[in-house]
């Protein structure tokens, strides 16, 4: 009989040291699980498949436009939007890339007007879920003599079916949201 008393004592004792659990607890943690849920919907998923780039050429930064310090990461959903930006560079022998902004967006990475000659070499290009990722180097030359802002301009599907591009260089990951198409 005191051992049937002591274990139960025991079981009393441990069952009063948990800390009980309240509805105000249990909503807490819903609240926490439903954060982390819409985190993950937030999150690149799906099987990674490349993607082709089509580059743009014979497009130039236009001179009144300021650029923030260092790498700049944008996308143009509009002709108006470009056109702010850029200026058409025709030669004797380029080619300016067509754009027709009712089925394609444009993608780009633009430098601050620098001195050093730089080349972008895109490492990959993965449409992955809803999401396009974009890896890429910035390749530093010879000093010039004069200064330029070096732009890498792509275009990419206008469509509900891609929702946002992630810009990789070196480690650095830069996320923009597309607008739905209307």
């Amino acid at each position: 009989m005191k051992k049937t008393i002591l274990a139960l004592l025991s079981v009393s004792f441990i069952v009063s040291c948990n800390p009980k659990n309240t509805s105000a607890d249990q909503e807490t943690n819903q609240v926490e699980a439903t954060q982390v849920e819409k985190k993950e919907d937030k999150q690149i998923m799906g099987a990674p498949k490349d993607f082709e780039i089509t580059l743009l050429e014979g497009y130039f930064l236009k001179n009144d436009v300021t650029l923030q310090e260092g790498i700049n990461t944008m996308v143009f959903n509009t002709q108006k939007e470009f056109d702010s930006y850029f200026g058409i560079g025709k030669t004797m022998d380029n080619t300016i890339s067509p754009i027709n902004f009712d089925t394609e967006r444009v993608a780009g990475v633009l430098i601050s007007p620098t001195d050093i000659k730089m080349d972008f070499d895109v490492k990959s290009a993965k449409r992955i879920g809803t999401g396009l990722q974009v890896v890429y180097d910035i390749n530093k030359g010879e000093k010039q003599s004069f200064m330029a802002s070096p732009i890498y301009l792509f275009k990419i599907p206008k469509n509900n079916a891609l929702q946002s591009i992630e810009f990789v260089h070196n480690n650095d990951h830069n996320t923009i949201t597309l607008p739905p198409v209307k």
